[in-house]
């Protein structure tokens, strides 16, 4: 994958992770505190996650590619958090919940699916294809450089030369 492609696809999976998680905040209910039966490793999860989420948010926004793999840990957190939510009372089971588990399962996967993608080309130049020795239309003697990086062309005349000179 090329530089700009990399760095546009990864600035779309910034913004596609801030409309995310904006959307699972805009679509769950006001929690009116923290419920008594929500265990401590919890809130150490939320934090956690959040943190990833930042980290990856930004560095996915300057372009850099490391940043898909914070965002799958934070999504995968984000998974987490969002299928035990109801059985420690946060909130109750609804419509919402199931929007938000959709949303941070498709996070999770868009970032594991971009940390996988490849970073170079998969198919090396062909080295033939850079090197061409060939006549150019003018018999002028010597070598001439032809528009392709790195190929020589070697005129008639001064392969005649050679031929005469041994």
């Amino acid at each position: 994958m090329h530089a700009l492609q990399s760095r546009q696809l990864s600035r779309g999976w910034a913004a596609a992770l801030f409309a995310g998680f904006v959307t699972v905040g805009a679509i769950q209910p006001p929690r009116h505190e923290r419920p008594p039966t929500q265990p401590a490793w919890a809130d150490i999860l939320i934090v956690a996650t959040l943190l990833l989420l930042l980290v990856a948010f930004l560095a996915l926004l300057a372009g850099r590619r490391w940043g898909f793999t914070p965002a799958a840990y934070g999504s995968g957190g984000f998974v987490l958090v969002s299928a035990v939510c109801p059985v420690w009372e946060h909130h109750q089971i609804g419509a919402w919940w199931v929007a938000q588990i959709g949303i941070s399962v498709a996070m999770l996967v868009g970032s594991v699916i971009g940390r996988s993608a490849p970073t170079r080309p998969t198919a090396a130049p062909s080295v033939s294809a850079a090197l061409s020795v060939s006549a150019p239309p003018s018999a002028s003697a010597g070598l001439s450089v032809l528009a392709a990086p790195g190929a020589v062309s070697v005129s008639s005349a001064a392969t005649g030369r050679f031929r005469e000179a041994r």
